[in-house]
């Protein structure tokens, strides 16, 4: 009898793991399949799920990349980025396109133009949060190569973003789907 109702729970309990293994398979194909991305720890993107999405590169839209080499081991040395898995070991940055091939950037102290229009809601500062200088593009005018953009964010006005690193290719727009807000 002890062993009947020992074989009992086992079963509900294989049944269990069988279920949870089932619901999360079908989680990571629907995720996969729909190119779901996630913000739950940067602070330049509201948090939220946002979906990649086949379009052209436009003005405003949101756009992801994986950073140069260089880039990328600066911003973990400082804690802007976090480590990431798959092949680049860091997560991909999402920002807003302000800038398009072709157009003109200019650097003047701590205000950024994007041909010749003032972005205050860019300002551009010299050190970061912790006091620690912070890198500027080696030009403080030039104009966007083709397949190059300038990323930046407003979302939080002291992030990490074109303003210090440039123009930089992209790898995926996004859509949000769901914003959760500031947590």
């Amino acid at each position: 009898m002890k062993y009947l109702s020992q074989h009992k729970i086992d079963k509900r309990v294989a049944t269990v793991i069988l279920c949870l293994l089932t619901m999360i398979f079908i989680a990571v194909t629907l995720v996969v399949m729909l190119k779901l991305r996630f913000n739950l720890y940067s602070d330049s993107m509201p948090r939220g799920i946002y979906r990649e999405i086949d379009a052209l590169p436009q003005r405003s839209f949101i756009a992801g990349t994986f950073l140069t080499d260089q880039i990328a081991n600066f911003g973990l040395e400082r804690r802007y980025l976090i480590h990431g898995r798959g092949l680049k070991r860091i997560q991909p940055v999402a920002k807003y396109i302000a800038g398009l091939p072709g157009d003109r950037v200019a650097i003047a102290g701590t205000q950024l133009f994007i041909n010749g229009t003032l972005h205050p809601e860019y300002p551009v500062f010299t050190q970061d949060s912790m006091g620690r200088p912070l890198p500027r593009h080696p030009h403080t005018d030039y104009t966007i190569p083709e397949d190059r953009y300038l990323l930046l964010s407003d979302h939080r006005p002291n992030s990490w973003d074109g303003r210090y690193w440039g123009p930089v290719p992209i790898n995926f727009i996004l859509r949000p789907l769901l914003i959760f807000g500031d947590l």
